[in-house]
């Protein structure tokens, strides 16, 4: 190299050297104006700032019921894609309070299934579920409640016997998984005596969520179940320290995709006017259950008169709802939009043999036009 381009070498890195110094110069004392001329000779108002390109979306999707017999490589083509959120499907990722990743040295069904969904690059989402649990969304006499000796002796689900199986479970998963989310209870609100109770819900959450923070436990990962904004402010009315105290919501918005409201079942449009009534969270909530029901689809199982449709017309249905929830997202409280299910009868996205619905088509478009 020559003596002369050596020079112009250590010129110009001088020349960035005194560029950056002065860009860090500018920055402490305030924004810069300036005028960039572009090369057809047009040039920006002169109020523009320089700034840089903001960082890469945040992956935000997913899927329920990922990892219930699904092979690994068909996990890793949705991560790729940007569809990472993996919830619950039972027995896989819908644990019972108390179960841990092995028992007497070998894998439990969740623990397995975790492994698959988190070396695939997922981001599990484990409901805990109280152990009389049948999902059959009929009031339980067996939900979590204070119980008298006499009670207990029946052996029925008490409040703290639930706090210390979510804890046991939670503790041992975020040990291993520490990108896991947690929610304590599916859809409890169906559950409670009589239905909608929001009381019977939060005397369970106000002593769960202490005891998951002495367990060292991030509170932002554990996402409460909010129905309405009725459900909610009748939830802080029983317990007000939950104003405070509750870091994280989950959802379930079923209903027309540009449907609003303020109750859950109201559509996506519905999260809006439910996260008003929020004091704390409010900007930490997932949606872990939304979908159409084709009726042409694996027999149309589970699809009911009311919310059965062609699968095409789900499809439609599904893409609106999902381009009315991007804004949420884009706005920062929405964490995460997790579609029901990989293959669970008409609402499934993808069919076990992995060929893909017309509605699980529609997710991965979106999903690939946020992440080409």
């Amino acid at each position: 190299m020559s003596s002369k381009v050596q020079l112009v070498g250590i010129a110009l890195a001088w020349a960035l050297v005194g560029t950056l110094a002065g860009a860090a110069a500018a920055q402490a004392a305030g924004p810069v104006i300036t005028s960039v001329s572009a090369n057809n000779g047009s040039a920006t108002a002169p109020g523009d700032q320089f700034a840089f390109d903001p960082n890469p979306a945040t992956a935000w999707l997913g899927l329920d019921g990922n990892s219930g017999g699904v092979r690994p490589e068909r996990l890793r083509e949705f991560a790729a894609e940007g569809i990472v959120y993996d919830r619950g499907g039972g027995p896989w990722l819908d644990w019972t309070a108390g179960e841990l990743l092995a028992r007497r040295g070998r894998p439990t069904e969740g623990g397995e299934a975790l492994a698959v969904s988190t070396g695939a690059g997922m981001i599990p989402d484990v409901t805990i579920e109280y152990r009389a649990y049948h999902g059959d969304y009929l009031s339980d006499p067996d939900f979590p409640q204070q119980r008298t000796k006499q009670q207990q002796a029946r052996d029925m689900e008490t409040i703290s016997g639930y706090v210390k199986g979510f804890i046991a479970s939670a503790r041992a998963i975020h040990a291993r998984y520490p990108s896991a989310i947690f929610e304590p209870m599916n859809e409890p609100w169906g559950y409670t005596t009589p239905q909608y109770n929001a009381a019977e819900y939060a005397n369970v959450i106000a002593k769960l969520l202490p005891a998951v923070k002495a367990a060292g436990i991030p509170l932002s990962s554990i996402y409460v179940g909010a129905a309405s904004r009725r459900w909610v402010t009748a939830m802080y009315a029983a317990h007000p320290q939950l104003e405070s105290e509750i870091e994280g919501w989950y959802l379930h918005p079923y209903g027309p995709p540009n449907s609003a409201g303020e109750n859950q079942g109201d559509g996506i449009q519905s999260l809006p006017e439910v996260r008003q009534a929020m004091t704390s969270g409010q900007n930490n909530i997932i949606v872990s259950e939304v979908g159409y029901c084709a009726d042409d689809v694996n027999g149309g199982a589970d699809c009911t008169p009311e919310d059965g449709e062609p699968s095409a017309a789900a499809a439609r249905n599904l893409t609106e709802m999902l381009d009315n929830a991007l804004p949420y997202h884009q706005a920062g409280w929405l964490r995460a939009l997790i579609v029901f299910a990989r293959s669970e009868g008409g609402w499934a996205m993808q069919l076990r043999d992995g060929t893909l619905t017309a509605q699980g088509q529609a997710l991965q478009s979106f999903a690939l036009s946020l992440h080409p």
